[in-house]
């Protein structure tokens, strides 16, 4: 029984001493007058000896509670209105070793806020405490409070997965009535409450950031379908407006939302713009992409009559050129941008590759050269020489054309017609670029030759479902073909900046990165099975679908997201692909939730962040197909990834989770973060890791039954 307390401060201070003394013997033996003994149990994986009355009793001394958590001093103060007092009138004593903790003023000792353990003969009935009965409130599982004149106790028990807690709030407010009194002791209690262990607190819910990243600036393709997706015109008018741009009718403020655009390949806009002349429903866009199309794209008859090599057929009037043959000036006219009043523009040398006729045209020298150089056409012809023998061992690479244009908005463009050379142009956009670089753009084009002719029935697909492997195999040819250079790189900060929020399906040129990483684990057979395997008809959803089903490739996605993780994805050329990964950092700090969903070929990358001293107790939830996988660390270090995950969270851990199949969720739950358990450096390390709070090991008050 709980005296009330009166009297001066050597009173008050000798009561404390002599509860500290008691609780502390109190843990330890049975209290003889009502037959119970009060433990503190810190783990249940303690070994336990059982009781006549089936109970368990811990047969190892065990920590106390760090009392000084439960409250904090600010609100201890609150609670004792002295806040704002100076230190030399009011003296604190904490006492963990207890369980007490207790604050006094030394101008009233009848001032105080105490926390104590509990204890279930509280709730008898009849039970009579500070010389009152105690009433029923509102809290946790069960709380009685008994009241007096200058004090009151709120005793309070509440059942938690780690066992039964009770513990106490012993209040000494003479200035106020019984039911202020109360009310603060309620308010303090329900504030210790969530920081025993065991408690379950409502979570902080932290949606998973999902925002639409502006990718309009990667390409003439992105650039369409972002103002298409944003209302600003229509596919129809989008793709009349881009060509007219290459045709020099308008101006590139008028179509583009940038300035610059990280790759200005024109193949995309062209292959999309064929696919809408089959079936798009704007016939006046219609009609006027045909008429664009004919403006821009020359077929080899045509380059051939141009280049005076032609079939023979009546000179145009005025013209006598060697060669010559009807529509000649039209189409030198049309490559020209201006009359030049010949038939014969262009030249062209021609060469064999394993059985295979390249030619290469280029502006006549008597004619203007916009900035071509002998030193670039003898480039484009090594590049082919050099490119085709590779390709041609990996797939097969039919005959082309090369052109160069002494015009356009463009660096290149690969045209492919099944049983006809493929055409590739390069305009004097690409100019400035490096030897290097100029030669893998020609790599990257005749890369687009190859996949026509080596995959067939999936190039039948239309190119806006298709250019996630159209463009990022491309890419993947050239730096095979030239595995020093890297052009490749060039989307690689996007990439960092989009990852997070699109999938393999939404990209293009940034795709290079996972099919090198294919290749260092199933090899270039491995990564023409993959595109065999996908559908010759159909959308987005029946890529995904298909891809989904090749075998492995849930776990050959899923390492391809590690490796990113971890910046371990091998460049062609044995370098690693100098990738910066990002996560969404999630830092903790109390019990947080966070749900969301996981694409098909995307990737939830999450930084966790524990404060230092810290631990947090998690558990998963996951519906839908995915692989998860944690390691230590933040994204873009390295480490040894573990499909279960720690036991806890400390410090810096990357977690990733992706599926190949829709429908996908998953949940991070994180049910507690609570301090470093105290280990000194005489502890033996494996008595230590068994307090770790992770392990069923937090504390938490239970009252065992004596003989």
């Amino acid at each position: 029984m709980l005296e009330t307390i009166r009297g001066y401060k050597a009173i008050v201070i000798a009561i404390v001493i002599a509860v500290t003394i008691l609780l502390i013997g109190f843990a330890l033996s049975r209290d003889d007058d009502t037959g119970t003994t009060l433990a503190v149990e810190v783990t249940t994986t303690v070994a336990a000896t059982a009781t006549t009355s089936g109970a368990t009793e811990p047969d190892s001394e065990v920590p106390p509670v760090d009392c000084a958590s439960l409250l904090t001093n600010e609100e201890r103060e609150v609670a004792l209105a002295i806040v704002g007092r100076p230190a030399d009138q009011r003296d604190s004593l904490l006492s963990s070793g207890s369980e007490v903790c207790a604050e006094t003023l030394v101008a009233d000792e009848e001032y105080f806020v105490r926390i104590e353990p509990g204890n279930p003969d509280d709730f008898e009935e009849g039970a009579i405490l500070n010389d009152a009965i105690g009433e029923p409130v509102e809290i946790a599982d069960g709380g009685l409070w008994f009241g007096g004149e200058v004090a009151g106790l709120l005793s309070v028990r509440h059942e938690t997965p780690l066992g039964g807690l009770h513990f106490r709030i012993v209040l000494g407010r003479p200035d106020l009535d019984d039911r202020a009194r109360r009310q603060l002791a309620l308010d303090l209690a329900s504030k210790a409450l969530p920081r025993f262990p065991g408690i379950e607190v409502e979570p902080e819910v932290t949606a998973f950031p999902d925002t639409s990243p502006d990718r309009s600036m990667v390409s003439f393709v992105d650039n369409l379908l972002a103002k298409v997706e944003d209302g600003e015109w229509t596919l129809g008018e989008g793709l009349v407006a881009t060509l007219r741009l290459f045709a020099g009718e308008v101006e590139a403020g008028e179509v583009l939302r940038h300035n610059d655009l990280i790759e200005y390949e024109s193949t995309g806009i062209k292959e999309m713009a064929r696919d809408y002349l089959e079936d798009g429903p704007d016939l006046e866009a219609r009609a006027e992409i045909e008429r664009l199309l004919d403006l821009l794209v020359f077929t080899s008859d045509e380059l051939e009559m141009m280049a005076g090599i032609g079939p023979a057929t009546v000179a145009l009037p005025g013209t006598q050129g060697i060669g010559s043959a009807q529509g000649a000036e039209e189409d030198c006219t049309l490559l020209f941008g201006e009359a030049l009043g010949v038939s014969k523009c262009l030249e062209v040398e021609s060469f064999e590759i394993n059985g295979k006729e390249f030619r290469v045209f280029r502006p006549a020298p008597s004619l203007p050269q916009n900035g071509w150089t002998e030193e670039k056409f003898n480039l484009a012809v090594r590049a082919i020489r050099e490119s085709v023998p590779k390709l041609d061992a990996v797939g097969t690479t039919p005959e082309a054309n090369l052109v160069f244009s002494v015009s356009g908005q463009e660096y290149a463009e690969a045209s492919y017609v099944a049983g006809e050379p493929c055409g590739i142009f390069l305009y004097t956009k690409v100019q400035p670029f490096s030897d290097g670089d100029f030669k893998q753009v020609i790599a990257h084009e005749l890369g687009h030759c190859l996949n026509g002719e080596t995959f067939s029935a999936q190039k039948d697909v239309d190119y806006e479902s298709r250019k996630w492997w159209e463009e990022g195999l491309a890419d993947f040819w050239s730096k095979f073909v030239y595995p020093p250079n890297n052009l490749e790189w060039r989307t690689l900060d996007l990439l960092t900046q989009v990852e997070l929020a699109t999938t393999l399906f939404d990209r293009a040129y940034s795709n290079a990165i996972f099919f090198q990483y294919l290749e260092s684990l199933i090899d270039i057979d491995g990564i023409k099975a993959v595109i065999s395997n996908l559908p010759g008809s159909g959308g987005l959803a029946d890529q995904a679908q298909r891809m989904a089903s090749f075998s492995g490739m849930d776990e050959l996605y899923h390492d391809f997201a590690r490796a990113m993780a971890d910046t371990q994805v091998v460049d062609t050329s044995g370098a690693l692909v100098p990738y910066k990964p990002i996560g969404w950092d999630l830092p903790l700090s109390g019990p947080t939730q966070v749900p969301f969903t996981v694409p098909a070929f995307g990737v939830r990358r999450l930084h966790v962040i524990v404060p230092p001293g810290m631990y947090g107790c998690y558990e998963t939830i996951t519906q839908g197909d995915q692989l998860v996988s944690w390691r230590e660390g933040a994204p873009g270090q390295s480490g040894s990834w573990d499909e279960f995950g720690p036991t806890e969270l400390q410090g810096e851990t990357t977690l990733v989770v992706t599926t190949v199949e829709e429908g996908a969720h998953f949940t991070l739950d994180v049910l507690d973060i609570d301090d470093d358990p105290d280990c000194s450096d005489d502890d033996d390390e494996e008595e230590c890791d068994l307090n770790l709070v992770c392990r069923a090991s937090r504390y938490f008050f239970q009252v065992v039954v004596g003989d």
